[in-house]
């Protein structure tokens, strides 16, 4: 399937946040970002992404650094109206946990997920995750402060109350980063995985928190990488989604920015099975940025991606954004 365009914008990433954008039916959507002011909000569409309303605000703080989302139904069995945020700022440097109910947009009590003590972009990628597992436990990990406060803290009661730190070491160090998802296949409904990016070996790999057990596993590498340390860049190499019919992780990576680079999928059952399906693009410069959907109702895999797939547009500069489609489970595109 060739390059299919999106927009015809030129866009790069301009935030840091793993996830934006929430789609309740085909016409009504919300858009989360940070504003050039600063201020954690989002938008709403009523007609299909035609046209979007004003900022409404989720965190006054002018100084946020980070955010996620997770809507209930992206967990499989999930029926809830929920979109859950998690989020930090350099005024109050804590973490912060906020619903935004999608029945009349009601937005919950703000929760503090971690008290910390500073937030700061120097010297590291500030990123925080969260996601909600079949079970309703919420999970979020972060990094705030090039590897000083960092975690993964859990809640068992919806977000009012929070575990301590979970472990010292599933967010490693400085300039590791990770995005949470349900997990499946583990027997536990209680558990999460993580897409890592781990620095220190240069590789991106599968990690899981096993509730049960309170304790952390790796994978071996699935992919090995040139990992970008640039902030606002470095945080975006990959994207995954739960495909609900069999609970797979469905991934996309790109294994390095601004150079001859490989656009892999892999479908993703546990910490020991990931099988690689067909590349997207292999050895194209100017070709970043992979966001996976899937259509739930009869599996198709959606990526999308900046910069087309021949390399001939320019990172940052002239790239647009395209998608592929697999109705084959990664097979063909």
């Amino acid at each position: 399937m060739a390059d299919v365009s999106i927009d015809s914008s030129v866009s790069t990433a301009s935030a840091r946040g793993f996830r934006a954008v929430v789609f309740t039916t085909t016409s009504i959507g919300y858009w989360f970002y940070i504003d050039s002011d600063g201020t954690f909000g989002y938008s709403k569409t009523t007609d299909g992404g035609a046209s979007w309303g004003g900022q409404v605000e989720i965190a006054s703080a002018t100084t946020h650094l980070a955010y996620d989302v997770w809507f209930d139904k992206w967990t499989p069995g999930g029926t809830g109206t929920l979109i859950h945020t998690c989020y930090f700022d350099t005024t109050n440097d804590d973490v912060f946990y906020r619903t935004l109910d999608t029945n009349g947009d009601g937005l919950g009590t703000q929760r503090t997920v971690f008290a910390g003590a500073s937030a700061t972009t120097t010297n590291s990628l500030p990123f925080c995750s969260v996601t909600k597992t079949t079970t309703g436990y919420l999970y979020v990990a972060f990094d705030m402060d090039a590897g000083v406060e960092k975690g993964l803290h859990r809640s068992t009661d919806a977000g009012v109350n929070w575990s301590a730190n979970l472990a010292t070491t599933f967010v490693e160090g400085q300039y590791d980063w990770c995005s949470l998802f349900p997990a499946s296949g583990t027997g536990d409904g209680n558990d999460c995985w993580a897409i890592y990016v781990d620095r220190s070996i240069s590789a991106f790999t599968l990690k899981l928190w096993d509730s049960s057990a309170v304790s952390g596993t790796e994978s071996a590498t699935i992919v090995s990488g040139d990992i970008n340390a640039t902030d606002l860049v470095g945080q975006y190499p990959f994207s995954a989604s739960v495909r609900h019919s069999d609970g797979h992780l469905i991934l996309a990576i790109v294994d390095s920015y601004d150079t001859a680079s490989n656009h892999k999928v892999f479908d993703i059952t546990s910490t020991s099975t990931f099988t690689e399906k067909t590349a997207i693009q292999s050895s194209t410069d100017d070709h970043y940025y992979p966001q996976v959907y899937i259509n739930q109702s009869n599996d198709y895999i959606y990526v999308a991606y900046n910069g087309k797939r021949d390399g001939s547009e320019t990172i940052g500069t002239t790239t647009k954004v395209y998608y592929t489609k697999s109705t084959d489970g990664g097979t063909s595109w």
